[in-house]
């Protein structure tokens, strides 16, 4: 979920967006579904936000696997079996798609996972899919990367890191 300033545009009854910091966070990634808060479903939009009207929203992204060529998307069962399992290091990054420094870093998470992937499985898991990791795991904010070594915490990393920060994280 992404906070986001809008103002309604009743002649094409459409959003437009207002707060350009956010331009970038939105653009290029998938559907979004505007959710204005407490707005009634039945409620006609002019009704509630007169034409012209700044308000603050929320944007759910629908664009949820973040699988590419290197970083896998997991769910914490799954996990749980690949941490008990692996021959390789496992290196997880712990994010949510409202977070911008999650999906800020996606770019260096592909580029290190490539490099490593010949000493460590990388993986992303949604901790909004997955709540339960983040108490199980003490998150206290994300991004969070944390390396697994034969099934234990190895080292972890919290917040936007760099490529080489992600890879420093792995254990020759």
């Amino acid at each position: 979920m992404i906070r986001i300033k809008v103002q309604y545009d009743a002649s094409r009854r459409t959003f437009k967006l207002v707060d350009p910091e956010f331009k970038t966070i939105l653009e290029g990634d998938g559907l979004y579904d505007l959710h204005v808060p407490t707005m009634d479903e039945e409620a006609d939009m002019e009704e509630f936000i007169p034409p012209g009207n700044i308000v603050v929203a929320h944007a759910y992204s629908e664009q949820r696997n973040m699988t590419t060529k290197y970083v896998h998307d997991i769910n914490e069962a799954a996990m749980d079996d690949e941490l008990l399992q692996s021959k390789q290091q496992v290196l997880v990054d712990f994010w949510a798609p409202w977070c911008g420094p999650c999906r800020a870093m996606a770019p260096a998470l592909e580029a290190a996972a490539e490099e490593l992937q010949r000493s460590a499985k990388v993986f992303k898991i949604n901790v909004d899919e997955n709540p339960s990791v983040s108490p199980r795991f003490m998150l206290r904010g994300i991004p969070t990367v944390i390396v697994f070594k034969d099934g234990r915490e190895a080292s972890r990393l919290v917040g936007l890191a760099s490529k080489e920060q992600i890879e420093a994280l792995v254990i020759p």
